[in-house]
């Protein structure tokens, strides 16, 4: 065996190997000990918005669905054939109140107040002769006295009673005749518009002949249910105040438009929803068919009603409100504070804070995962 052969066959193959692994052993223990910290404590970035106490107006919500506040089945109350239609006596024409809608066939009807006015004339020359005759028969009796006892009778009085009576019959009779005649022109009661329609020139009708159906455009009405401890944020008429509050209603359109209506506290209605058991409460809707656009019997809305004012208050999001009454604020060396707070009014986006708030706090208003008091956070404005 040649001293070649081993050096290339065994000691080169073993010691390289030995060899590096001495030098990197020897590194290691001749390297500085290294640094080891903990890594700097991670800061959660939280919106904040600082509350000042406001003068707060508490606003119910709820929608419902517009309808007529007058509504009304036309009828005629004469008998006769229908001579005239107005040119707005269809579906969707308009009348003010007081305009003739149609009119039946008057020949009758004016035939008949010329009769009563003519008996009429006769009652009243009936009167007046029996009144003269009164006072001949009491002049005879004082020239012809001869010691008889003076009665009603002799002097005329039950005839005279008798021809007042037929006068005010006669007054009466032409009375009837001339409603009777006014009758034939059937009119609009209120400001409306025709729903339904279902006369036409020469139909024959009578009284209690149904011939339109007329709708209101001076008010709508909205039922709004809203939950029973809400209604001490009202005014309700007749409830608690004179003057109902007064509100927005609002009809979304699929463009993404709205039609929007001033409202106001008509009525408290006196039963709770069967199916809801909220109170319901009448919202009165004034000139709905005015502007571009109207709005409809039918239409379903949203209703924002306006409530007490609350003086002193703070208005947090509810956002900002976890378990129902806590809220997180960023205290001094911008460390978490939790508070308990007391709320007066809840609206779909605000809550009106009377207690567990100062001016000046920066309450949270982004979500915080798991919020513990004294962590510290970063701000940032929202």
């Amino acid at each position: 065996m040649n001293i070649s052969w081993l050096l290339t066959r065994v000691v080169l193959p073993v010691g390289i190997p030995l060899g590096a692994l001495v030098l990197t052993a020897g590194a290691i223990a001749l390297s500085p000990e290294a640094n080891r910290q903990p890594p700097p404590p991670r800061v959660a970035q939280v919106e904040v918005a600082e509350v000042q106490p406001t003068a707060a107006v508490a606003r119910v919500y709820g929608t419902g669905s517009v309808t007529a506040a007058k509504r009304v089945s036309l009828t005629t109350e004469v008998n006769g054939k229908v001579t005239y239609l107005a040119d707005e006596m269809v579906p969707g024409g308009r009348f003010s109140k007081g305009d003739v809608l149609l009119r039946v066939d008057a020949r009758d009807y004016k035939a008949a107040l010329a009769a009563e006015q003519a008996r009429l004339a006769q009652a009243e020359l009936e009167v007046a002769l029996e009144e003269k005759r009164g006072k001949i028969a009491e002049r005879e009796w004082e020239l012809f006295e001869d010691g008889r006892e003076r009665t009603d009778l002799a002097l005329r009085g039950p005839h005279l009673e008798t021809a007042r009576a037929n006068l005010e019959a006669a007054r009466a009779a032409v009375e009837r005749a001339e409603l009777n005649l006014s009758r034939t022109a059937l009119r609009a009661p209120f400001d409306g518009v025709i729903a339904q329609e279902n006369a036409d020139l020469g139909q024959l009708v009578g009284p209690g002949t149904m011939v339109a159906t007329l709708v209101g455009t001076d008010a709508a009405w909205v039922t709004v249910s809203v939950p029973v401890e809400q209604l001490r944020a009202l005014a309700i008429p007749g409830v608690s105040a004179e003057e109902g509050s007064a509100g927005l209603v609002r009809q979304v359109l699929p463009d993404g438009s709205a039609i929007e209506r001033k409202a106001r506290v008509l009525r408290l209605i006196g039963e709770l929803d069967p199916t809801t058991r909220t109170a319901q409460v009448l919202v009165e809707i004034p000139e709905p068919m005015s502007g571009d656009l109207p709005l409809l019997p039918g239409a379903y809305v949203e209703v924002e009603l306006e409530g007490t004012p609350l003086p002193e208050a703070f208005v947090v999001p509810r956002v900002a409100v976890n378990d129902g009454d806590i809220v997180w604020v960023v205290g001094e060396g911008d460390v978490l504070e939790r508070r308990q707070i007391g709320a007066t009014w809840r609206d779909r986006e605000s809550i009106v804070v009377a207690t567990g708030l100062r001016a000046g706090d920066r309450v949270v208003t982004s979500p915080l995962s798991l919020p513990v008091e004294g962590m510290p956070v970063q701000t940032e404005a929202p």
